[in-house]
């Protein structure tokens, strides 16, 4: 899992990854109102891997990111 710093002026800046192992989660309460409390990019290191995200708010409705 990549994990990005918000930018209101270009890409979101990668500023650190993590493997999480079987079974492992992640969270992170957000502050209302806002939708980039938690901007990152998943990948599964093998076939048949999955991610399961729950939001609290339509996360459609934010701002939309780039990684370069």
């Amino acid at each position: 899992m990549d994990l990005f710093a918000t930018s209101h002026n270009g890409p979101a800046i990668q500023t650190d990854t993590k493997e999480l192992s079987e079974g492992l989660c992640i969270w992170k309460r957000g502050k209302p109102g806002r939708y980039d409390n938690f901007v990152h990019k998943v990948r599964a290191h093998h076939a048949g891997g999955f991610t399961l995200h729950l939001f609290s708010e339509n996360p459609s409705l934010g701002q939309h990111f780039s990684a370069e």
